[in-house]
């Protein structure tokens, strides 16, 4: 009866150990579930050896298969563990995106943005946050004039260089937020 006990403990703790594995690669950073997954595992493995000194499960053949399920799995998530933690540290190692100017670039509106509002914007593979003076269709081509940290403004591609006010059809500097003559946000 006691070397049951100590059977199920073994299982309990492997299979902890290999439920906190997946929550460790559930969550976006390196956890105490990782680590504390491979304590389990290693703790129930060598329990399992000091347990079965004596070969107390049947044949030596279901013994050493036993042996091998419970020794290969811990060692496989280990493995596995270390190269994930090898991959986290070379991505946290890569060159951030914020240091790299687009201004100049072209790109894809998104979704439609209004004049003065904020919308996005698709640069190659990536969403970009953006502001735009006039009035941008989903799918229309911009071109990136401005940056400010992960904020983009944008210009409709070959948009003239002279606006007009929507309201009262005034010509206005492409600098402007307002019409100087009805007042109407731009």
């Amino acid at each position: 009866m006691d070397q049951l006990i100590w059977i199920l403990i073994v299982i309990v703790l492997i299979v902890i150990g290999i439920v906190l594995f997946f929550i460790e690669l559930e969550t976006d950073e390196i956890e105490f579930f990782g680590p504390f997954s491979i304590v389990l595992l290693v703790s129930g493995a060598i329990i399992w050896f000091i347990i079965n000194s004596q070969n107390i499960i049947g044949t030596p053949e279901i013994f050493l298969f036993l042996s091998i399920v419970i020794v290969a799995i811990p060692c496989i998530i280990i493995i596995f563990t270390i190269f994930l933690i090898k991959k986290v540290r070379n991505i946290s190692e890569t060159k951030s995106v914020v240091n790299i100017s687009l201004v100049g670039k072209k790109a894809v509106c998104a979704e439609d943005i209004n004049s003065g509002s904020t919308g996005y914007i698709r640069y190659k593979s990536e969403l970009w946050k953006a502001k735009a003076k006039l009035s941008i269709l989903k799918g229309q081509k911009v071109h990136i004039s401005a940056q400010d940290n992960l904020t983009v403004f944008v210009e409709p591609e070959g948009s003239p260089e002279i606006l007009h006010c929507l309201n009262c059809g005034r010509e206005l500097d492409p600098n402007t937020l307002f019409c100087g003559v009805c007042g109407s946000k731009l």
